[in-house]
């Protein structure tokens, strides 16, 4: 995947999966940049059995 010259929020989302409570996750990103300036955030969503 490449994103190119993104000039606002740039979001990739993955299909969602069943968690079960208590277990631990471990979730990671890695972003290659050239010349970047500002941030690069992992944003992770919860959601429960409704889909809130």
């Amino acid at each position: 995947m490449g994103i190119t010259n993104p000039t606002a929020w740039t979001i990739v989302r993955s299909d969602k999966f069943v968690y079960n409570v208590g277990e631990s996750y471990i979730a990671s990103a890695y972003v290659k940049t050239s010349n970047a300036v500002g941030l690069a955030l992992l944003k992770i969503e919860f959601f429960d059995n409704k889909n809130n």
